[in-house]
């Protein structure tokens, strides 16, 4: 449950939060399955 949260905080950082941690939108399902 608590990845689950993580990721939706994830989902509402901005592009340029992303950039700076160096994800992007693309990289949130795979971010996703680590979390499992």
């Amino acid at each position: 449950m608590r990845t689950r949260r993580n990721l939706r905080e994830l989902e509402g950082l901005s592009e340029e939060a992303l950039k700076d941690i160096g994800l992007s939108r693309s990289d949130l399902p795979r971010v996703a399955r680590w979390g499992h």
